[in-house]
């Protein structure tokens, strides 16, 4: 164990308290605990905790969204469980025999106390606040964003509308991110004798001893998750958020275009993440949305120290940004993903530094091109993430997928950041096949080919759905590599 490790001092806390494990809920806080201050590991609505520390050892990662284990630094790589009930049953093995004190817990839906309380029965569960400290300090970073007022209005309706149509006859929303999607400010907490004398009433994220509190002063109430309700409020889409989503993808292409044409060898990595921040905040964009990526890639397999244990086979690609300097025939992977008036956007192409790409090179970019075309052309209306991991698959004569896994091959984004459907992921096909493709979703198609002893080519295209058709929204020509140097 490393003494210097911010997560060291939450462990002193825990044993202080005689406590045997602390989960964290909210991505500022795992971010504390684990000292990865650097990585924003995005979380709208997550259904389970973000972080588990047990009173000895590193922490865990627990993450819906995969590419939180992929930020992790190269030693801290833990898998990514998609699937809850699989992470459930690990529970009791990571917590292990040392279960002689409590579990502290953060904040997290209805669904993920009763979810907790059922992977570890018998053992006490506390709030977490004690350990972690003020909450104030694991605030969540509301961007600073002017919505449309078309774009409100439009979110506004539709929530309305899913909450009648779902039977919820109240809610409190506390991150921005559903917030926004009922077009509403946060709330920060609840009065009982304000509610419904019945009901259901919907909750994003709550303390397990307010949760306790509110079902003891109310029984009468039917506590639930918010998640179906700010999904079922995402569409149908305006022509005024589609306007917005695409604008904002449009600006991100610029940027990149922009800080590409300044960047040369000998600059490192942070150097070339920084000139992305400076030219994106001249054309708009005011708001991050990850800690993008400029990341050189590995040529072979061998040279990925973290490729072990249950990463073995899988493709080697991690996100962490670093001080590595550019050298002449470095693959630079580029992953941006910025706000831009309630809505994300997401950017991704391999760049070869100083010279022009090999032949073989070239290859790695036409079989991408290969599968993002099939992925593309499987989008339509009343199709399924499944058909897309399909489409991905078809031919492809290689074992490891044309995707990191644990990634995806393809998934939509929109006003919640990252959201469904999710193409290749650790759900697996049988929820894949619960994923419908529905007119006016926005979709990123973001294959990843590499081959051992050449290296790897990743780009995204981004893809609007269409009542019969589909419209690429990408104007960068990412079917081949990008330049600098």
């Amino acid at each position: 164990m490393t003494a210097d490790q911010p997560w060291t001092t939450y462990q002193a806390r825990l044993r202080t308290a005689g406590g045997s494990a602390l989960f964290v809920t909210r991505a500022a806080a795992a971010a504390a605990v684990g000292g990865h201050h650097r990585i924003h590991v995005y979380q709208s609505d997550a259904p389970f905790p973000n972080l588990f520390l047990p009173v000895d050892g590193p922490p865990h990662l627990c993450t819906p969204d995969p590419d939180g284990a992929m930020h992790l630094p190269e030693d801290h790589v833990h898998p990514v469980l998609f699937d809850v009930a699989a992470l459930a049953a690990r529970l009791p093995d990571w917590l292990g025999d040392a279960a002689t004190g409590p579990v502290y817990v953060d904040t997290g839906s209805p669904r993920a106390c009763e979810l907790l309380r059922a992977a570890l029965p018998g053992v006490e569960l506390r709030d977490a606040t004690p350990i972690l400290g003020p909450a104030e300090r694991f605030a969540a970073t509301v961007p600073d964003i002017t919505d449309v007022p078309g774009v409100a209005a439009a979110r506004r309706a539709r929530f309305l509308d899913a909450a009648d149509r779902l039977g919820i006859d109240a809610w409190s929303l506390r991150t921005p991110e559903a917030a926004r999607a009922a077009g509403e400010a946060a709330t920060t907490g609840i009065d009982p004798s304000t509610l419904p004398h019945a009901g259901r009433i919907a909750l994003d994220r709550i303390a397990l001893d307010e949760l306790a509190a509110l079902s003891t002063a109310r029984p009468d109430v039917e506590w639930v998750d918010a998640g179906p309700l700010v999904a079922a409020a995402a569409f149908p889409r305006s022509r005024a958020e589609l306007a917005t989503l695409r604008d904002g993808s449009a600006r991100s292409e610029r940027a990149l275009t922009e800080a590409l044409a300044v960047i040369e060898v000998g600059m490192t990595e942070l150097e070339a993440q920084e000139i992305l921040r400076e030219r994106a905040r001249a054309v708009g964009l005011r708001a991050d949305h990850i800690d993008h990526v400029w990341r050189v890639l590995p040529r072979d397999r061998a040279d990925v120290g973290w490729l072990r244990g249950p990463w073995t086979g899988r493709a080697p690609w991690t996100q962490l940004t670093g001080d590595r300097p550019l050298a002449v025939g470095d693959h630079l992977a580029v992953d941006l993903g910025f706000w831009f008036d309630g809505g994300m956007t997401d950017v991704g192409w391999t760049v070869v530094v100083g010279r022009e790409p090999t032949p073989d090179e070239e290859q790695l970019a036409r079989r991408w091109l290969e599968v993002a075309d099939r992925v593309t052309d499987a989008i339509e209306p009343g199709a399924s993430a499944a058909d897309l991991r399909a489409a991905a698959l078809d031919g492809w004569p290689e074992p490891q997928p044309p995707w990191p896994f644990g990634l995806y091959v393809a998934h939509g984004v929109g006003f919640a950041g990252v959201e469904l459907p999710f193409a290749g992921t650790d759900l697996g096909i049988a929820a894949e096949q619960e994923m419908p493709l529905v007119e006016g979703q926005v979709i990123m198609v973001e294959p990843y080919v590499f081959r051992d002893g050449v290296g790897g080519y990743r780009a995204e295209r981004c893809v609007c759905v269409s009542a019969d058709s589909v419209e690429v929204w990408t104007e960068l020509p990412v079917e081949r590599w990008a330049r600098v140097g």
